[in-house]
């Protein structure tokens, strides 16, 4: 299976990959988490936000 992206940074990149592989998608303020979808695997990704102070 090949999928493509078209999306201009990684909260668009992780929405548009949720939306077309039925992975789970849970945003916070402070990260995002990527559940796979079992067809693809078994994980995930997560992005977190660091403060800057």
């Amino acid at each position: 299976m090949q999928i493509g992206f078209s999306a201009q940074n990684i909260d668009e990149l992780f929405a548009e990959w949720s939306q077309r592989t039925e992975a789970s998608l849970q945003v916070n303020s402070s990260e995002t988490i990527l559940e796979l979808p079992p067809q693809m695997g078994k994980g995930w990704i997560r992005q977190m936000r660091l403060s800057s102070e």
